[in-house]
């Protein structure tokens, strides 16, 4: 795309603070119009969204700078990379009239997964995923005055940390004794995005402006290769507006099991409900409650259009142990004769993370192994603080030590490799030392021209994380201040701790 206008808005010169700031007032409006139940206050809010200037601007920035690492393209094969054609978008979309809008096939690609099998992930074209985020910067405040406490997956403010966090504030053992709650149902919704039920969607829907928009997205259909396919049923995974879509879609299966949590965000029955997207567990009092909650999961899903995977579909005990959001969650024995708990909670990276991180890392050292040192830091230092960053919550102190162990010895080979005929006392001057000056480790790997180094994973010290509370959302605005300091405090978080 090549701007042909001259008198165009320069990228660099708009007020992106201002920008965010009045998006976000918006959203805050329609929150508390949904939370109020004035339906007529919500509507025309959200109409004001769907036409907001600063909604598009926002929305083609998040879909053209910040969601465009990899820089995919549609069955248009149009890509947006200067900031000239930026604003010739924006000057685009603010002039057509975007509930009219016709959208495109998605372009269906076919990506793997762990278990050897591939799913599908559909690319829409530019013009479309930007459509998609400003409805969803209309649709999403209203639904996050509504969805429910335990749903943590595809959410602002909202992580699988969460998720986990709940789980060990509900089977953790705080006194001597069991945790009355010890039987786990874990189960996933098979196809999930594949199967969702289009009628549903549309229904819960109401009466929202972009209605119609959404259902032709929903039925646009797909091309695979060349050849085009119809869509009677689900929504594209890997969309903008599709995680929403699928969080609607699960809405009300907390209500239906009679599991949500009082005013305190107490659950007062025998039964604890948390999901992270298509991925959810129950936490039960017995094995017969965890059996008879399942048939009831089925059916409901059943009228939904979707069905459980029944080779996921697991109940174990806590004291063997379940796999949930790649860490593994158990208790284990005391051995003490002090006053306290017998038992305590244990939150593990589980086998099949670990397993998936060692073999990755061969395939990167096995491609890297004739390659410069900077390839090899610019390929690996990703995917160790990736991993790191997410397991760091856990209890991984001996795991990222034997990690860095066995780095080490990659890092060695590598080396070896690259200079067969020298010695270890000339490999150890070349590619070790004290690069990082806050930690006193001279076996660190790195460059010596340029200072880069490997990082390691015990740099990444072990920090708690604080879950979030109930039903706060970051549309609420009665919960600015909250957010704010939760915010810092994650910011804070996410560096290494160098000093130590």
């Amino acid at each position: 795309m090549n701007s042909t206008l001259e008198n165009l808005p320069k990228w660099d010169s708009i007020q992106w603070k201002y920008v965010m700031e009045q998006v976000r007032n918006l959203k805050y409006r329609i929150f508390m119009a949904k939370l109020k139940g004035d339906r007529r206050r919500l509507r025309r809010l959200q109409k004001l969204m769907l036409t907001s200037r600063n909604n598009i601007l926002l929305s083609v920035r998040r879909v053209t700078v910040e969601n465009n690492r990899k820089a995919i393209s549609g069955i248009d094969k149009v890509l947006i990379k200067e900031k000239s054609d930026r604003m010739e978008l924006v000057e685009q979309l603010s002039k057509m009239r975007i509930l009219q809008h016709q959208p495109f096939p998605i372009k269906r690609s076919k990506i793997p997964k762990s278990d050897q099998k591939t799913r599908p992930l559909g690319i829409s074209i530019i013009m479309d995923r930007c459509i998609q985020t400003i409805v969803l910067n209309a649709l999403e405040p209203e639904w996050e005055a509504c969805f429910e406490a335990n749903s943590y997956g595809f959410r602002p403010g909202r992580s699988a940390h969460d998720a986990i966090g709940r789980v060990y504030n509900v089977v953790r053992v705080k006194t001597k004794g069991r945790n009355n709650k010890s039987w786990i149902l874990n189960a996933y919704v098979e196809g999930f995005f594949n199967n969702i039920c289009h009628k549903d969607i549309l229904e819960k829907l109401d009466n929202f402006p972009a209605k119609s928009l959404i259902n032709r997205w929903l039925i646009a259909g797909y091309m695979e290769g060349d050849i085009f396919n119809k869509t009677e049923k689900g929504t594209p995974q890997g969309g903008v507006i599709s995680p929403l879509l699928a969080n609607i879609a699960l809405y009300e299966l907390e209500k239906f099991l009679n599991v949500a949590p009082d005013s305190t965000g107490r659950v007062r029955g025998t039964r604890v409900y948390v999901r992270y997207a298509d991925d959810f567990i129950i936490i039960c009092s017995s094995k017969t409650e965890a059996q008879t909650t399942k048939k009831q999961i089925s059916g409901w899903l059943k009228t939904k259009g979707l069905r459980l995977t029944p080779d996921k579909i697991k109940i174990s005990h806590i004291d063997k142990g379940f796999d949930f959001l790649g860490v593994n969650i158990r208790h284990i024995n005391m051995k003490t004769n002090q006053k306290g708990p017998d038992k305590i909670l244990r939150i593990y990276p589980s086998e099949k993370s670990i397993l998936k991180l060692t073999q990755k890392l061969k395939e990167e050292w096995k491609f890297l192994r004739s390659k410069s040192i900077e390839t090899v830091l610019h390929h690996l230092n990703p995917i160790i603080a990736d991993w790191a960053n997410y397991y760091r919550k856990f209890s991984s102190t001996q795991l990222f030590t034997k990690l860095d162990n066995w780095t080490f010895k990659k890092s060695w080979h590598y080396a070896s490799r690259m200079h067969a005929n020298k010695s270890k006392h000339w490999i150890y001057d070349k590619y070790y030392g004290n690069f990082n000056l806050n930690r006193k480790d001279r076996w660190t790997f790195g460059n010596k021209e340029t200072g880069k180094y490997l990082k390691k994973f015990t740099w990444f010290n072990i920090r708690q994380h604080i879950m979030v509370k109930g039903y706060n959302s970051p549309c609420d605005p009665r919960l600015q201040e909250y957010w704010e300091n939760r915010d810092k405090y994650i910011y804070k978080a996410s560096f290494i701790n160098l000093s130590k």
